[in-house]
């Protein structure tokens, strides 16, 4: 059974195609990497995931749940559908601290307010490793600290799913470790249905993880760097992942 179905999408700009014909399954709590050359369709289809952008024609399921469907026309607003998205470049407001910045997200995504709101924003917090923090503003903290603010913000509103484009590209390579660490730690801790857009091989395929390769819009393989080593879908799997 799968949690995530996303079954022949296809999203063009103009005459280019993005998203060319996309078939993906992803399994309950499974954390999967999205790679790809750049211009590929990785953030077009976490972007048409979380309801950002409407591909013209295919599904995407969630949980069971119709998210879109080109042939009946059906799609959900990104608020009913329960995404949390974690971008590349933060996107925080630079005038709220990080509580406030959490307050903010729980009461129009959870609809939390007064003690249950403050007392998960204490939690999300911990989570993330970001109490110290809890009174400053996006300008006083560190890149690694707003891109915890920044995950912390898209557990906020319980999501099904969580999707990540990038999110330890801005950093050095100590804060991009101890981040990778942070991530796959909520994950075994929340379960939640995980899609990770990275151009790091090796943070791919971070404790034998799984890995969906991209080109041209579609999906060419899924699996693990044994599995591709072993059984390359083609040639352009090899080449990319260096293994010819």
């Amino acid at each position: 059974m799968s949690a995530l179905e996303i079954e022949a999408l296809r999203l063009a700009e103009g005459r280019t195609a993005i998203l060319d014909g996309l078939d993906l399954r992803v399994a309950p709590r499974e954390y999967l990497a999205i790679l790809g050359p750049s211009g590929c369709g990785k953030t077009t289809l976490l972007r048409a995931i979380a309801g950002l952008v409407r591909p013209s024609e295919g599904r995407i399921v969630l949980d069971g749940e119709v998210l879109c469907d080109g042939q009946r026309g059906t799609h959900l607003p990104p608020e009913r559908r329960a995404v949390g998205f974690v971008f590349q470049h933060q996107a925080l407001w630079p005038h709220l601290d990080a509580r406030a910045t959490l307050r903010f997200a729980l009461r129009h995504g959870a609809r939390l307010r007064g003690r249950a709101a403050e007392q998960r924003i204490d939690e999300l917090l911990a989570d993330v490793q970001l109490a110290h923090c809890a009174a400053k503003a996006p300008g006083q903290m560190s890149g690694g600290e707003r891109q915890r603010l920044s995950i912390a913000r898209a557990l906020a509103r319980a999501p099904r799913i969580l999707l990540l484009d990038e999110p330890l590209g801005p950093l050095d390579a100590n804060l991009r470790r101890d981040l990778e660490e942070l991530l796959h730690a909520l994950h075994q801790k929340l379960g939640l249905v995980t899609l990770h857009v990275t151009h790091d091989r090796d943070e791919a395929f971070h404790g034998n993880g799984r890995a969906a390769i991209l080109r041209a819009g579609r999906v060419l393989q899924v699996g693990t760097r044994a599995e591709f080593l072993a059984h390359p879908a083609d040639p352009f799997v090899s080449s990319f992942l260096g293994t010819t």
